[in-house]
């Protein structure tokens, strides 16, 4: 049979094996997978909107290295002059794709171009046909998640192949990723290989 000193002793590591687990855990993070990176204050890897005096054409993508894969029609994507969808990578083989929006200004750029960038990119969300406003680029802005129902897999793809964008001057840059931080870090680098922060 335990004593009482004994069984204070057991009681007394078990609470502090409890409280040296929980500050383990809360140094390590929520261990969500960074879908969100401004969780935990980290902070966005790249600024989201920036105002610069210099005016984007698809010809300074295309000097980075930017790859071009199809050019959209921008009837009904109001206030911009154009628009893109393209692959970016250093590697050849391991390309992200993009979509890019180009308006006549900054102002335009963020009064017209946010709120119709934010109906098709974040997590957690659905791109249907009926609530998207532009949808010249809907097929692309898909991503095809597989899902598991008891024994069936089955594939949705009404999900947003960008998670986030950034807007630079008159340039809105849309980034592929399921997460929030890898969106943006495949936005860092294609604002990196254009000299851009």
């Amino acid at each position: 049979m335990f004593g009482p000193s004994r069984i204070v002793g057991r009681l007394s590591g078990a609470i502090l094996g409890a409280i040296v687990l929980s500050l383990i855990l809360a140094a390590c993070g929520s261990g969500d997978g960074g879908t969100d990176s401004g969780a935990g204050g980290a902070g966005p890897l790249v600024e989201k909107v920036l105002d610069m005096s210099q005016a984007f054409t698809f010809d300074d993508l295309l000097a980075a290295g930017f790859k071009k894969g199809k050019t959209y029609n921008v009837e009904g994507l109001e206030k911009a002059i154009a628009a893109y969808y393209g692959f970016y990578g250093l590697d050849p083989y391991d390309r992200q794709e993009y979509e890019v929006r180009f308006y006549g200004s900054h102002a335009d750029a963020v009064e017209f171009g946010i709120p119709m960038a934010d109906e098709v990119t974040g997590v957690d969300k659905q791109i249907l046909m009926e609530l998207v406003t532009w949808k010249e680029a809907e097929k692309e802005e898909r991503g095809c998640i597989g899902l598991t129902t008891g024994s069936h897999h089955i594939h949705s793809c009404d999900t947003p192949k960008y998670a986030d964008y950034v807007v630079r001057g008159n340039m809105i840059l849309m980034c592929q990723g399921r997460a929030v931080d890898i969106s943006q870090q495949h936005c860092k680098d294609v604002l990196d290989a254009m000299g851009l922060q």
